[in-house]
Parts: C-alpha cells; sequence; structure tokens
C-alpha cells in the first residue's frame, strides 16, 4: 500500500531562485534561500553588505 501522504524529497530541484537581502543570518531572505537549496533549488543570493553595516541592528549580527 501506498501512503497518500508521501512527498517528493526535492520538490525544487531543477528551479532555480533569485533572492535578495540574504546578509543577515536573523532575516527572512537567509531563512528562504536555506529551504530552498535544502529542496533542492538553484539559489542566486544578493546582499548589500555596506547598507547593513551602517543600520544599527547590524550591530547585533
Amino acid at each position: 500500500m501506498t501512503s497518500s501522504l508521501q512527498r517528493d524529497v526535492l520538490p525544487l530541484k531543477g528551479k532555480t531562485f533569485l533572492i535578495t537581502g540574504v546578509s543577515r543570518r536573523q532575516g527572512i531572505g537567509y531563512a528562504i534561500a536555506r529551504q530552498a537549496a535544502a529542496w533542492g533549488a538553484s539559489i542566486i543570493a544578493h546582499h548589500f553588505q555596506t547598507h547593513d553595516e551602517s543600520m544599527d541592528w547590524a550591530l547585533m549580527i
């Protein structure tokens, strides 16, 4: 018997994601990039570190 709850281990395999704003490890862009990669996607990531360093929260990184 095959369970109807089975899912593909790599459901995003063959897909490419462009994700901006991944410079903070506590940020949503970073979380999305990690999970998409874990599900098999290729990731193109962009960040703007100079901007991040000038923000108050940059000291928390």
